[in-house]
């Protein structure tokens, strides 16, 4: 009797088949496919509508299996979410998400542009997610991984757009990042660019993006807004950037936040006021209170009555601690300089001292505030806030009817420089210059802080005066001097300035 029997049954014959087809899938390299669907759930993400992109990733995950270019948009969701809320304790529980996803992209077609990028992306958005939690070694590692990838990938795919708007971003911040973070990245790095590199890569793409398998549009403007005012000086460009029609700060939170902070800087407040008014919130968008925040601070810079209203909310709703101090800090402007109310100035102030942490420049300039005890001068602290908002014409109104008061040394180097700031405001480049230098005669303030922005900002008038050598000096006196107040992002102009010139140079 035969009890092998060599033909196998219906049953058998259809795990057989299974298995042979699964073996077979596996055994392929996973394509990479910008699919309209993963489109979609890529619109959707970017809007904050975190659920629903969610819910359109893990459908794709059934119905395009072998597409990995899922895991890659995927990640976004968990970058915002951490980015935004700033949960420490929910970041350490999906840290293996990471890994998982690059193990999925790694099972990809080698030869697709998208297999380092995507790569690349994941551990680039890991890497700013890790700095905010202050993990920093393993966020540097991460980004030379990054960059390394990215590199790579230009010289395979010189042509692939997509890689282009993340190096560009990089290239042009190497060089103007702050020294602490510089010297860490050296480590691991020999990675260097400029900004005058970084600018041109973001306007080729900028350029060339209206192809059909290209996707990341938003992500174009919003980079190149970002690096034309922040490192290139120039922001009545980012401003009209931001003009671009693909851009919806109506519905869109990201890109409402984007839009409203590049028009009021470049000195539109009254326009950024309307775009942050104008936003219609969505129900199943993931909240951004940062907007409430800004809003409140533009109409503070504008004097109005009801500023306090969105800092409070503000302060209500969001759990992270980045921008607390500054919130508070500003609740004791609006009380002191709008109602002349000493008792909430102090309050908030010492809620200021208390409350949130001191990592970010803003936050870090009012703890330094918080310590001190005396009042501020309230007209001082108006045209400050007005000058802060580019009401320069009222600013000055304002400090003329104090032109001939007694000051403290400390008062008279802070009036020089707001003089000098609203002079430059209104484009009296000659005036800037002679209260910028009046300010810098006096002996140093203790916070130095009036001094060091004073030398940024007396160079960039010479440096729009063609004055190079000027224009160095006080770049690099601003690198000197050291702040309890916004060192590290007025020295990072700095060092954007200097590179500026370098660059004009060669």
């Amino acid at each position: 009797m035969n009890i092998c029997n060599p033909i196998p049954s219906p049953r058998s014959r259809v795990f057989l088949c299974l298995l042979f087809l699964t073996f077979s899938y596996w055994g392929q390299a996973q394509k990479f496919s910008f699919t309209p669907r993963l489109e979609a759930a890529y619109e959707k993400i970017i809007e904050l509508e975190l659920r629903a992109g969610q819910t359109l990733i893990d459908s794709l995950k059934i119905e395009e299996p072998d597409n990995m270019l899922v895991y890659h948009i995927e990640n976004y969701i968990d970058f915002f979410q951490c980015f935004i809320d700033e949960d420490e304790a929910y970041f350490n529980t999906i840290k293996e998400r990471k890994d998982a996803r690059l193990d999925k992209i790694r099972s990809g077609d080698s030869n697709s542009p998208y297999y380092r990028f995507s790569q690349a992306e994941i551990l680039l958005q890991w890497s700013l997610v890790r700095l905010k939690f202050r993990e920093y070694t393993t966020a540097l590692i991460e980004m030379n991984r990054a960059i390394k990838l990215l590199e790579e990938n230009d010289r395979i795919h010189p042509s692939f757009l997509a890689n282009k708007k993340s190096l560009s971003a990089l290239h042009a911040m190497i060089g103007t990042i702050p020294e602490k973070y510089k010297n860490m990245l050296s480590w691991v790095s020999a990675f260097n660019g400029s900004i005058h590199q970084g600018q041109e890569e973001i306007e080729e793409v900028y350029q060339n993006m209206n192809g059909a398998d290209f996707v990341f549009h938003k992500e174009v403007i919003a980079i190149k807004a970002l690096i034309e005012f922040h490192l290139v000086n120039e922001p009545n460009k980012a401003y009209q950037t931001v003009q671009d029609p693909l851009l919806d700060p109506v519905h869109n939170p990201l890109l409402c936040f984007i839009v409203a902070n590049i028009t009021h800087k470049a000195g539109y407040n009254d326009r950024a006021i309307e775009i942050l008014e104008s936003f219609v919130p969505n129900s199943k968008q993931y909240p951004l209170y940062y907007l409430d925040y800004l809003l409140g601070i533009y109409k503070l810079n504008r004097l109005d009555l009801d500023s306090d209203r969105y800092i409070r909310r503000y302060l209500n709703y969001f759990e992270g601690q980045n921008y607390i101090k500054e919130a508070y800090q500003k609740l004791a402007w609006f009380e002191w300089a709008i109602h002349g109310n000493e008792f909430e100035y102090r309050r908030n102030m010492q809620y200021c001292a208390i409350k949130g942490n001191d990592l970010l420049d803003e936050d870090k300039q009012a703890f330094s505030w918080s310590k001190k005890q005396t009042l501020p001068n309230q007209n001082l602290l108006k045209a400050r806030l007005l000058n802060d908002g580019g009401y320069e014409e009222e600013a000055l109104q304002l400090l003329r009817t104090i032109e001939h008061e007694s000051r403290s040394d400390k008062h008279e180097i802070e009036y020089y420089y707001r003089r000098g700031r609203i002079a430059q405001g209104l484009n009296n480049e000659e005036e800037a210059i002679s209260y910028y230098l009046k300010c810098l005669e006096r002996p140093l303030d203790k916070s130095v802080y009036f001094q060091l922005a004073a030398s940024l900002y007396l160079a960039q008038v010479y440096e729009q005066q063609g004055k190079i050598d000027l224009s160095r000096y006080y770049y690099e006196s601003c690198l000197k001097l050291d702040s309890n107040e916004y060192k590290s992002s007025l020295q990072q102009k700095a060092k954007a300035g200097l590179l500026r010139l370098s660059s004009t140079e060669n």
